[in-house]
């Protein structure tokens, strides 16, 4: 057994002696692991870039958000005064129409008619109310005389038949 032991181990070693890299392999070898560290570094370098511009964008979307709230407040800051201004003005000028609209009611003494715009008619109801019975027909140009103003949907109470008429409707 001794004999097989011996002549294995110098075939061991011709195998190793066979499998020794060349100069050239040893330098390709170098190369490639210099190019490999080349690379990882590269990646690395690129990792670190792209984190810093995402950390950087980051920050001028912030920024940038920020600006734009400002902006937002501002221009509705200075909506509101426009319209506190304008208020007072439109108040005003509705005051104003309310009085004058109020003395030429008081001095004119109008005598509240109205006129039938309606073709071929309209109807006339004993309830204020679109549902409410018809009463009769006011045909187109027949004037009818109100007793009293307008209600806040616009129907008007006739004088003599106590009926009512719509002024005024949305379809129409």
């Amino acid at each position: 057994g001794s004999t097989s032991v011996a002549e294995a181990a110098p075939s061991a070693v011709r195998l190793a002696e066979a499998e020794q890299e060349s100069m050239e392999e040893r330098d390709l070898t170098a190369l490639i692991r210099q190019r490999q560290g080349e690379i990882e570094q590269a990646k690395r370098k690129w990792s670190n870039r792209k984190q810093r511009l995402q950390g950087e964008r980051a920050d001028e979307e912030a920024v940038l958000r920020e600006l734009l709230e400002k902006d937002k407040k501002r221009e509705y800051e200075r909506i509101e005064r426009e319209m506190n201004n304008l208020r007072s003005n439109f108040e005003y000028q509705v005051a104003a129409e309310k009085k004058w609209m109020d003395e030429f009611k008081r001095d004119a003494k109008v005598r509240n008619e109205w006129i039938c715009v309606f073709k071929p008619a309209m109807v006339a109801r004993k309830k204020p109310s679109e549902e409410g019975p018809i009463a009769r027909r006011i045909m187109l140009d027949e004037i009818v005389r109100a007793k009293g103003e307008a209600t806040e949907d616009m129907w008007i109470q006739l004088e003599g038949s106590g009926d009512w008429a719509l002024t005024w409707h949305q379809k129409h």
